[in-house]
């Protein structure tokens, strides 16, 4: 979300909303996120929230993932308007798969903005007293903010890593230690 913020200079400014422990509310300002991102090396920030990369006002480096992108995160990927849960659902699902063949982040992105275009039927939906296949063009809602060359973000593609389970295991995985649910919730200063 944007909205207007510093009194002396009129610009909109990024902010991401999170959710106290308490339920309430918590807007945490894109600049900030970026710098603490930033402190730790993040190498990319996947926003898959709706209109997280729209501009705000006039402002352009108002949207979340500038403000991001100005703070030293090198990747951003952000949504222009408004996205469907599927949509995301879809794009996530191409861009990781690409990411863990070692695709480079850029091409992994094409690659999986191609699969939305051509599969823009998200299902039936009822419209009067029928129903009709729900069709968006939706591809072109995924934005990339990239500072630097388009390399790969992992090192070698999944398929030729080694097994964490151990040779001979098949498709089996250990499966993460039973803990407290992880959450990015609360006050980020």
């Amino acid at each position: 979300m944007t909205r207007a913020g510093d009194c002396a200079t009129g610009a909109h400014q990024g902010y991401l909303l999170f959710e106290q422990d308490d339920g309430s509310e918590h807007l945490v300002p894109a600049a900030l996120l970026g710098d603490m991102l930033n402190q730790q090396r993040v190498p990319l920030v996947i926003l898959s929230a709706c209109q997280s990369a729209k501009l705000g006002g006039d402002d352009p480096l108002g949207s979340v993932a500038a403000r991001l992108t100005r703070a030293g995160i090198p990747n951003v990927l952000a949504m222009t308007h408004s996205v469907l849960v599927e949509t995301t659902r879809a794009l996530f699902g191409h861009l990781y798969r690409e990411l863990g063949r070692g695709r480079p982040l850029g091409t992994a992105l094409e690659n999986a903005r191609r699969e939305l275009y051509a599969h823009p039927v998200y299902g039936e939906r009822r419209r009067g007293t029928g129903w009709t296949d729900l069709i968006l063009h939706d591809w072109f809602l995924p934005t990339l903010y990239r500072t630097g060359d388009n390399a790969g973000l992992l090192t070698q593609p999944a398929d030729a890593r080694p097994d964490p389970a151990g040779p001979g295991r098949g498709a089996r995985r250990r499966q993460p230690a039973p803990g407290p649910a992880r959450r990015l919730f609360g006050p980020l200063a």
